[in-house]
């Protein structure tokens, strides 16, 4: 399941800096770095993030459309769920933050397992919007498998391969990028060509870069996704 996210900042460069951390989760998407003016609150109407990052410089005045007292209001109107982070230098403001409605704090610059700690908080408040299962359409032919009969999905070009708990492969007709974006949240990409169910993970070998699985299969787990493992652990309270 992939979550969208803003970043409100007036300074450019430490906006980057945020960005190209969360990069690192692929879960998350970025839909712009923006500005507290005017039109702050149309645009979160509009865009309508699960993830709001703002920055201490952007809450520098009373007169910021988005400030401490606003915050709280805000939430009355979003009619979906987002998720308010604050992000500073320093501590100062913590209670402040929490107390104005803010879910999260974080210190900037952002460390990846502090942040990687604050996402898994995140993804255990969401409200989840999912079926049991997934439809696998071939032609005219649909398939439903239930999300806890997949052990994980690995990609073959442009289409995906399903692996189930009982080893047959259903072949599926999109990439492994449209069911990252689109499986529950405990489905995780752990390499560039595969996704995992974290309910199947039987163990994980960091030094072999190896990751065990329920029905006995070995794949591959990859540096470049190490706050999806990050995730993972959180998850299984490791």
């Amino acid at each position: 399941m992939s979550y969208s996210f803003i970043i409100i900042d007036h300074n450019d460069v430490e906006a980057e800096k945020t960005i190209e951390t969360l990069r690192l989760f692929p879960h998350l998407n970025c839909l712009g770095i923006f500005k507290n003016d005017d039109s702050i609150f149309e645009l979160l109407l509009k865009k309508k993030p699960t993830l709001v990052f703002i920055a201490e410089n952007s809450l520098g005045t009373p007169e910021s459309p988005l400030n401490f007292d606003s915050i709280s209001r805000i939430h009355e109107v979003l009619t979906d769920f987002t998720y308010f982070i604050y992000l500073s230098p320093k501590v100062d403001a913590a209670l402040q933050a929490i107390q104005s409605g803010f879910s999260d704090y974080l210190i900037t610059p952002l460390q990846i397992h502090l942040l990687g700690s604050s996402i898994a908080r995140f993804k255990n408040r969401v409200p989840i919007k999912t079926n049991p299962s997934l439809a696998i359409k071939s032609y005219s032919d649909y398939k439903f498998i239930k999300f806890s009969e997949i052990v994980y999905l690995k990609a073959d070009n442009n289409t995906t391969d399903i692996v189930l708990l009982d080893h047959r492969t259903v072949a599926a007709f999109n990439t492994l990028k449209y069911y990252q974006q689109n499986l529950p949240h405990h489905f995780v990409r752990i390499h560039k060509s595969y996704i995992v169910n974290i309910e199947a993970v039987h163990r994980i070998h960091f030094s072999h870069a190896k990751c065990y699985l329920i029905n006995g299969e070995i794949i591959p787990i990859s540096p470049n996704y190490r706050a999806s493992l990050d995730y993972i652990l959180e998850q299984l309270h490791l």
